[in-house]
C-alpha cells in the first residue's frame, strides 16, 4: 500500500510539474479590445504550431493601444513584446526606433503574398517594420428598401457611381416622412465622418497629393485647388444640400435603424449586416469618384510589429511571422475577422469558401475585389499623428459649415509648427 501511494504521488508530482512547463517562452500582445480573441481558439491554433509559447494578451481601447505603446515601448520596458501597428505610424515609430526589422523573418514569396500597399506603408528606410494583418477598402453601402420606398434603383455591384450621383440620390433619398420639419431618413453618410482615411479619395481624385514629396511639407498641398474643392464637396453635402446629419449619432447605429439611406464604409459592416436581420433590404457597390477624375480607393489597415526592448524577440518573431502568412491569416479570418486580409493567397481563400457564396455574405466578394482597384494608403510620414489630428479638426469645422478654403489654410500653421519637430 504504501508503495502505490508512494508511486501515485511521485506520478502526481510528474504530472504537476509539466503542466507548470508546458510553455517555455511567454510573449505580451498588445492589441484592440475589439478583437475578441480570448476563447476564439486562434491562440490554440498557434500553439499547435509552437506549443513552447505562451502568448499573453493585454487588451484595451484604441487610444489606449497608442498610449500604451508611447508609455511601455517608448520608454524600452521589456514588455509587451508584440504591439499591433495602425499601419501609416509605421515610419514614426521606425525614425524612434521602437520595432526591429522583420525582413530576416519572411521570405520573398511570403511578402509578394502581400498588397502591395500593405508591403509598402510596413517598410521603413528599406526596412520591414510592421508585417500586415488586414488591408481594407470601403464600398457603398446602401439600403434597397429606402430605394424601392423613393421609387429608386440602387447601383450594382459593379456600379461606381460619380461622387455627383451619390449627391444627387442623396438628396431625393432625404426625407421628412412624417412633416413635422425633422428628417427621419437621411441620405448618406460617411462611416467614419471626419477621419482623414476616409476622406483622403475627396482630393486624391481631383488630382490632390495627401503630402510633399519629403513627407512634410503642407503648403501648397493641403491648402490646394483639389483639396479645396474636394473638401467644399464634403461640406456642402451637410450644409448645403442638407443630406447628410450634423450629428454625434454613430453612423453605424443610423443605417441599422433604417435612418440612413446610403454609407460609405467599411467591409467589416458585411459581417454585421449579415450575422442579424435588420428588417430591410441591402447592398454594397464600388467607391465613389469625381466625374472627370481618378478612381481612387482608402486602404491600409493594421500590422503587426516586434518591440525593440523585447527580451523575447525570437519569439515574438515566429508569432508575427504565423500570424501574418497564410497558416495564421487562415485561422484568423475564419475564428476572429472576417474580412479583409492582407494576404492575397487568403483573400482568395476566403473567397472559394462556400460561406462567401451566396447572399448576404457573398458581399465581400466585391470589397475584396475592390481592395485591388487603385489603393492607396494613408501618407507614409513620421509626423503621421500629428497631420492626422490637425486635419481631422479641419474636417470637423467643415462638416460644421466652415468654408473648406479657410478650415485648410487654417491648418496650414499648425501643421507646419507640429511637423518641423521631424525636420
Amino acid at each position: 500500500m504504501k508503495i502505490y501511494l508512494k508511486r501515485v504521488g511521485i506520478l502526481f508530482f510528474l504530472i504537476t510539474m509539466l503542466s507548470a512547463n508546458i510553455y517555455s517562452v511567454e510573449i505580451t500582445w498588445l492589441l484592440s479590445q475589439t478583437w475578441k480573441v480570448k476563447d476564439s481558439g486562434f491562440i490554440e491554433e498557434f500553439n499547435k504550431a509552437y506549443p513552447d509559447i505562451e502568448v499573453k494578451l493585454e487588451q484595451f481601447p484604441i487610444n489606449g493601444v497608442y498610449e500604451q505603446i508611447q508609455v511601455r515601448v517608448g520608454t524600452c520596458q521589456r514588455d509587451p513584446d508584440v504591439i499591433i501597428v495602425n499601419a501609416p505610424f509605421t515610419a514614426s515609430y521606425g525614425l524612434k526606433g521602437w520595432l526591429i526589422p522583420l525582413d530576416d523573418v519572411f521570405n520573398k514569396q511570403e511578402k509578394d503574398n502581400f498588397y502591395k500597399a500593405s508591403l509598402d506603408i510596413g517598410t521603413y528606410q528599406g526596412k520591414f517594420l510592421s508585417s500586415p494583418i488586414h488591408t481594407s477598402t470601403q464600398n457603398i453601402y446602401y439600403n434597397a428598401t429606402i430605394f424601392k420606398d423613393a421609387g429608386l434603383t440602387p447601383p450594382g455591384p459593379d456600379d461606381r457611381l460619380t461622387w455627383e450621383e451619390v449627391r444627387d440620390l442623396a438628396v431625393k433619398l432625404t426625407k421628412d416622412k412624417n412633416g413635422d420639419g425633422a428628417v427621419d431618413i437621411w441620405g448618406f453618410n460617411w462611416e467614419q465622418t471626419t477621419q482623414y482615411y476616409q476622406l483622403q479619395p475627396l482630393f486624391l481624385s481631383k488630382g490632390g497629393k495627401s503630402i510633399g514629396n519629403d513627407g512634410l511639407t503642407v503648403d501648397g498641398i493641403v491648402n490646394s485647388e483639389e483639396w479645396i474643392s474636394g473638401m467644399q464637396f464634403y461640406g456642402d453635402m451637410f450644409n448645403k444640400y442638407k443630406a447628410s446629419p450634423v450629428t454625434t449619432v454613430r453612423v453605424w447605429e443610423m443605417f441599422r435603424t433604417g435612418q440612413l439611406a446610403m454609407m460609405l464604409a467599411g467591409p467589416w459592416n458585411v459581417g454585421r449586416l449579415s450575422a442579424k436581420d435588420y428588417g430591410f433590404e441591402w447592398g454594397i457597390s464600388r467607391h465613389p469618384y469625381f466625374k472627370g477624375g481618378k478612381i481612387v480607393t482608402p486602404t491600409s489597415g493594421w500590422h503587426l510589429g516586434v518591440s525593440a526592448c523585447s527580451d523575447q524577440q525570437e519569439a515574438s518573431k515566429k508569432f508575427v511571422h504565423w500570424m501574418t502568412t497564410e497558416a495564421g491569416g487562415k485561422a484568423w479570418f475564419s475564428k476572429v475577422r472576417t474580412a479583409l486580409s492582407a494576404q492575397v493567397p487568403v483573400n482568395q481563400w476566403i473567397l472559394d469558401n462556400e460561406k462567401y457564396q451566396k447572399k448576404p455574405w457573398n458581399n465581400v466578394r466585391t470589397a475584396i475585389d475592390e481592395a485591388g482597384v487603385n489603393p492607396v494608403p494613408r501618407p507614409s510620414m513620421v509626423g503621421y499623428y500629428e497631420y492626422q489630428q490637425t486635419l481631422e479638426n479641419a474636417f470637423s469645422d467643415i462638416r460644421s459649415g466652415v468654408s473648406a478654403e479657410k478650415a485648410l489654410n487654417a491648418s496650414i500653421n499648425r501643421l507646419n509648427s507640429e511637423l518641423s519637430k521631424y525636420k
